[in-house]
């Protein structure tokens, strides 16, 4: 999945810009799209000019570890608390997500590989006896496209689910917290099986 390579979300981005490459500039008007999408942070970490343009790209990750939801790329500079709870319909673009999930934008492939990373570095792993770096939680990555045309705002998203294995104490040896984790990510894999 994260496969700096080949991986699916690597992928999923390159294709992305390159798609709406032949549509100009991508939005990097932060100012403009805070008030047409909802809890929108200003992830470019380049000073770069602004562009009117039609189409603006944000990322949000998050993971689901112990039952409990975490932004994966708020940080302690933010200020804000990193749990969320509660699964909303958002009211700007009618998709559910986590409540207050920050979405970052990013302005071409590079600076979405950056934010990416940053999400990736903050979620949950530890080594096992079986696997070197254990996903320790289930990872979502939002690529959201934002559209403006006049007063119009459209959204598209694409979704990106990394879920954590099926673990057998047994063979991961684990214990403690480890076991803990394993088994919250054992029964939440249960029930998401029943909806499937």
């Amino acid at each position: 999945m994260f496969d700096p390579e080949t991986g699916l979300a690597v992928n999923s981005l390159r294709y992305v810009f390159d798609s709406l490459s032949q549509y100009g500039d991508i939005s990097t008007d932060h100012k403009r799209l805070a008030g047409l999408v909802g809890n929108l942070w200003n992830g470019n970490t380049s000073q770069q000019r602004l562009v009117d343009s039609e189409y603006a790209v944000t990322l949000s990750m998050f993971e689901i570890y112990n039952d409990n939801i975490k932004d994966l790329l708020m940080n302690s500079t933010t200020k804000k608390t990193k749990s969320f709870l509660d699964i909303v319909t958002d009211p700007v673009d009618q998709k559910l997500k986590p409540y207050n999930l920050s979405q970052f934008m990013v302005s071409d492939f590079e600076s979405s590989i950056r934010t990416l990373n940053r999400g990736l570095s903050n979620r949950k792993t530890c080594t096992t006896h079986i696997n070197r770096d254990s996903s320790r939680s289930h990872c979502f990555v939002f690529i959201n496209v934002v559209r403006i045309s006049g007063k119009s705002v459209n959204s598209s998203r694409l979704t990106l689910a990394d879920l954590a294995g099926l673990e057998r104490s047994k063979l991961s040896m684990t214990s403690g917290l480890n076991l803990r984790e394993g088994g919250f990510t054992n029964a939440s894999l249960t029930q998401l099986g029943r909806c499937l």
